[in-house]
């Protein structure tokens, strides 16, 4: 399921906001939806059904995707504040939406969503993930925000954290989840306890950590004008950087599958390394 959603955002990053999309080597464009602009992209199958919940500035986009070449635009959602990210979970939509904070959006129907609940974060919501019955936003200048959304007509903060930075991006694996806190790097959060949420370790990127995903032992931080950083994270205490590829434009966010990394760069599209003996530094494929 994730290489589709892959594909789903490789797709729409060359056509949400691009005018036009330049193949290159083996990537070629397959799908179009010339509008924008496209903040974000969650893929969900319903009812056997392929869709992209697309952040298209101050709401959510739905369109269906069964057909990758032809993408038919579903539904739509005005939200109160600016979609920064989206997660899916359980026809939930989880929407980091800047200064309206988490909304929680039902996409059971998806020619007819509906708000069910929200969360006003102190902080703008910029990145957001979730994970079992706990929402995490990545709340700009409030750090971690941890919520529950077991109820999801009305999700609760049980705990939070705050970043020195400025935090952009979240993922999570396992007991911890990793900012991208902007000028303070590549944070790492244990929350085995999303009540009482702690530190265990850090790594200070040398430029603005925008990005973040996570696979096996390694976090993958889009580090704007310092292209993709690799971070050995097996010992969360002391995370080190193992390896770089410095791309040629600012990279702003960073999805991993297998042998590959897909890093979104401002201006300059989308940059495919592949990954050959546990080091990223190989830049092969490019769409702009």
């Amino acid at each position: 399921m994730f290489k589709r959603m892959l594909v789903v955002s490789v797709l729409l990053l060359g056509l949400c906001g691009l005018a036009a999309a330049q193949d290159s080597l083996n990537v070629r464009t397959i799908g179009l939806w010339p509008y924008g602009p496209c903040e974000a992209v969650a893929y969900v199958n319903i009812g056997g059904t392929d869709y992209a919940v697309i952040g298209s500035g101050g709401g959510l986009m739905i369109l269906n995707v069964e057909t990758p070449c032809a993408p038919v635009k579903i539904s739509e959602i005005t939200t109160p504040g600016y979609v920064f990210g989206v997660a899916v979970s359980d026809n939930y939509s989880y929407v980091a939406d800047g200064c309206a904070g988490l909304r929680i959006i039902n996409i059971s129907d998806p020619a007819n969503p509906t708000e069910s609940g929200y969360y006003d974060t102190p902080g703008y919501a910029k990145g957001m993930a979730v994970s079992g019955n706990y929402a995490y936003v990545a709340a700009g200048d409030s750090g971690l925000r941890i919520v529950d959304i077991s109820n999801p007509a009305k999700p609760t903060e049980v705990g939070f954290y705050n970043t020195p930075g400025y935090a952009k991006g979240v993922t999570v694996s396992g007991n911890y989840a990793y900012l991208a806190d902007e000028d303070s790097g590549l944070r790492i959060v244990d929350i085995s306890d999303p009540t009482k949420p702690t530190e265990a370790g850090f790594y200070d990127t040398p430029g603005f950590a925008l990005g973040v995903a996570v696979l096996g032992s390694y976090a993958y931080v889009a580090d704007y004008g310092y292209g993709l950083r690799i971070i050995n994270i097996s010992n969360p205490a002391n995370p080190a950087e193992l390896s770089y590829c410095d791309t040629p434009g600012s990279a702003s966010g960073v999805a991993v599958t297998g042998n590959y990394a897909y890093v979104a760069e401002v201006n300059y599209g989308l940059r495919i390394i592949i990954n050959p003996a546990n080091k990223y530094i190989k830049m092969i494929w490019f769409v702009i």
